[in-house]
């Protein structure tokens, strides 16, 4: 059995799996996107709530209410695509097709803010 020299080795051997940053190093902390997602379905989704932002007053009024709070424009797009991935769910499983007519007025009726839709 032959070893690598000491000079090749890492610092620590064996090598040791890595771990998760500590909450002490604040760097270390700093949000980042999932690295184990469907990226496509990611971009799709970003896309569909740029869209609407500019179609859609609830989504307009959600992405002005994030942007009034002080979040950055990505940051803002991906609260958008949340709603919307709570849209779809509910149309998929209810199996019926987005009506916005629908939406909006369950908007109206809901006495949570507009951040929190329903389908």
């Amino acid at each position: 059995m032959t070893t690598a020299p000491a000079s090749r080795r890492p610092s620590t051997w064996p090598p040791r799996p890595a771990s998760r940053p500590s909450p002490a190093n604040p760097a270390s902390a700093a949000p980042s996107a999932s690295l184990a997602c469907n990226k496509r379905l990611r971009a799709a989704l970003t896309c569909l709530a740029d869209a609407s932002r500019h179609t859609s007053p609830w989504a307009a009024a959600l992405y002005q209410s994030a942007k009034a709070r002080g979040c950055d424009h990505p940051h803002a797009m991906r609260i958008v695509a949340r709603a919307w991935c709570r849209v779809l769910w509910a149309c998929w499983q209810k199996r019926v097709a987005y009506d916005p007519r629908k939406h909006a007025a369950a908007l109206k009726f809901t006495p949570r803010i507009v951040g929190k839709e329903a389908a």
